[in-house]
């Protein structure tokens, strides 16, 4: 039971979900991406800190688990990105580091703009991303349609295991952040459903105040 609960929490660390990247139609390019561009513009995010609550629910054959976590997120430039959660030993959250979020993906992953073979309007804009480094990620796809819609992301673990989040942001001042995720985890005959929201940020502190 300790080992399920234990596996349980791991993959509730692996919702960390946050994201963004995109990709475009007719021969996109990154610089074309609404959430890229965004980030282009603004001026550099140095740090942020802010408080978070990961509730979760665990469904492994015929047993259900209810996980309620509350915790801290910190970023700091360009790809330091670490949630700890309470009860959780910070091995079981190096995912979210590997993961990344929207300020980190631009420097954790390749990113190439994919064409979008859809119709449907708003066009939506796809990116494919590769880890420059060695990970437990194998690849993640992400779309979405401008900078002020949910982004849609899916990793590819080589564990096995996937991750698909939504991600709704919002302006903090003039930087875009994540405000509420949700995730699906799957793998092993696990299932996980995460819902993680944040609260609110402390932007470019002192670190010696």
């Amino acid at each position: 039971m300790l080992t399920c609960l234990k596996t349980a929490i791991l993959a509730v660390v692996i919702c960390a979900l946050p994201l963004s990247a995109q990709g475009q139609t007719e021969q996109p390019s990154l610089a074309s991406i609404p959430i890229l561009a965004q980030l282009a513009t603004e001026p550099g995010l140095r740090s942020y800190v802010a408080p978070v609550e990961v509730e979760a629910t665990i469904h492994k054959l015929f047993f259900t688990f209810a996980v309620r976590r509350q915790g801290m997120a910190r970023f700091e430039s360009p790809d330091m990105l670490t949630i700890s959660l309470q009860s959780v030993p910070p091995r079981y959250t190096n995912i979210f580091s590997e993961l990344g979020d929207i300020q980190t993906w631009p420097v954790t992953y390749d990113l190439e703009a994919l064409e979008d073979d859809s119709t449907n309007a708003p066009a939506a804009f796809q990116v494919r991303g590769v880890p420059r480094h060695i990970s437990d990620v194998d690849h993640v796809l992400i779309q979405c349609t401008d900078a002020s819609s949910p982004i849609s992301a899916k990793w590819y673990l080589h564990s096995g295991w996937t991750v698909s989040a939504t991600i709704e942001t919002e302006f903090v001042e003039q930087y875009l952040l994540p405000k509420h995720e949700t995730a699906d985890i799957a793998g092993h005959g696990m299932k996980i459903h995460t819902d993680l929201t944040y609260g609110d940020y402390t932007l470019n502190a002192d670190p010696n105040s």
